[in-house]
Formats: C-alpha cells, structure tokens, sequence
C-alpha cells in the first residue's frame, strides 16, 4: 500500500542510474522526485523518520509536563492541532523498522564528522526513557502483568523490531511476571509467555497495559476484564480507551500525561 501512495524520492550516484530508478518506481508510484545526489537522497529518507522521532519526543514530554499540572495531554494535543502550523503526534513508545534506528544512523555519523545533533540525540535518550515511564506507573505489590498487542504498529503482524519486547525485558527485569496477547500470534514459540485467547491472557491479572492498539481492543467488554482480573490497573499506552468508561466498571486508569483520571 505505501509504495503505491507516497512519492519516492530518487538520487542515484550519476544523472543516468537516477533516471533508470525513477523509470522503475514510475511503473507503480504516484510521483517520482528527483535529488540532486545519492547522499541527498539517503538523508531525506533517515530525516523523516527522525522528524517523526523528535516530534514523538515532543509529544512525550508534553505528557510528563500534564502529569506535573494535571493536565490531560490529549486535550492539549487536539486544542493545539487545531491551529494551521502545529502538528504534534501522539505520546507513547517508538518502535517499527525505521523511526527509532534512523536518528542514530544521522547522530553517528554526523558526530564522526565534529558535530552531534543535540535535538536528535535528546529526543532519542526521552523516547528510550518512556519504558522506564511505563513500568513506573505499576503499582507496589502487583505482580501479574498482561501486555496486550506485541506488533510495532496496529493491524499488522510484524514483532521483531516491535517496542513490545523492549517493554517485556524492562518488566521482566523488575520480576513481574508477564503474559502476552496479539491477535497476529501463531503457533512460534516466545522468550516470554503468550496467550492465545484475550480474556484468558486478562484473567487473575494485576494490571492490563495496552501497548498496540489492534482493532480487536477496541470495544473490550470492562465488566467482563473487572471480572477476570486480580487487580484493576488498566495502563492506556495509546490513549485508546475511554477513561471514563474504564472507571465506571471499577477499573482504575492510567495513560501517559492523563494523571486527570488517576
């Protein structure tokens, strides 16, 4: 689907590779832009993705500064992007293929060549940080942990450079003992425990972390998960759920700059 939507950006090594590439992607893409070198090129693309890094960053630092003032950060996010230059994406963990490895290929290289970013480079220490954040909001005395969602994004079965293992090696190293749910989970074996069936994976859990926001969560049944669970800590990585709605079926609620509903 992506490579049928976005233009691709070409820079090839002389005016002849460049115009052989964009022949090639013109067969499918909706648009083809030409760079005036390779190196154009390649720094265009590990840009955008630590654009998207930084603004994240930005985003997570929104949400520990409403934490401080009770604010809930999703209100301030959406009363902000209403104004035509700002742009300000969601709060959270960073995984996938590209967004959270292509700043380091800029910082590395650039620093080699006598200059560190020092915005990238920040941006990319707080979003690290942002696991320690999570598993912070766990609460003494809880010990069965269910993660819900082990894909790097929703909708799509891809786990290996995922944020989901990240957040289970920083849980399991407390001690807690996780059980992991993904609707894209077969039959391969994990380092850590999967359960194929939801509201099994819930049951006699402490506390339930969103961490993907899969389609199949959308409309959990909160009775039904109050009623499994040992605990009542639902922890909304991805601001999907309905605060209120959690509450009213006795559930506590915790979400990243939403200490409003704490």
């Amino acid at each position: 689907k992506d490579l049928k939507t976005y233009p691709k950006i070409v820079g090839g090594i002389d005016s002849k590779s460049t115009l052989a590439l964009s022949a090639v992607y013109s067969t499918f893409a909706p648009s083809v832009i030409h760079m005036k070198s390779i190196i154009a090129a390649e720094l265009d693309k590990v840009i955008e993705n630590t654009y998207r890094d930084v603004n994240i960053a930005f985003a997570n630092e929104l949400a520990l500064l409403c934490q401080l003032y009770g604010v809930d950060v999703q209100e301030l996010i959406e009363t902000a992007n209403s104004q035509p230059y700002c742009h300000i994406l969601q709060p959270g963990l960073v995984g996938g293929h590209c967004i959270p490895m292509d700043p380091y290929y800029v910082i590395s290289d650039a620093s080699k060549r006598g200059f560190t970013p020092p915005v990238m480079t920040a941006a990319r220490a707080l979003n690290e940080d942002i696991f320690n954040v999570i598993v912070s909001m766990i609460e003494n005395g809880m010990q069965n942990i269910t993660v819900l969602g082990l894909s790097f994004k929703p909708g799509v079965r891809s786990f290996d450079t995922s944020h989901t293992p990240r957040l289970i090696n920083k849980l399991e190293e407390k001690d807690y003992k996780v059980t992991v749910h993904d609707p894209f989970i077969k039959d391969k074996e994990y380092d850590f425990k999967t359960e194929p069936d939801l509201y099994q994976a819930i049951t006699r859990a402490d506390c339930v972390i969103l961490s993907t926001a899969h389609s199949q969560y959308k409309n959990l049944d909160f009775a039904r998960v109050k009623s499994l669970m040992t605990g009542n800590l639902i922890i909304d990585i991805r601001a999907a759920w309905d605060p209120n709605i959690i509450k009213q079926n006795g559930l506590r609620y915790k979400g990243l700059g939403r200490t409003l509903y704490d």
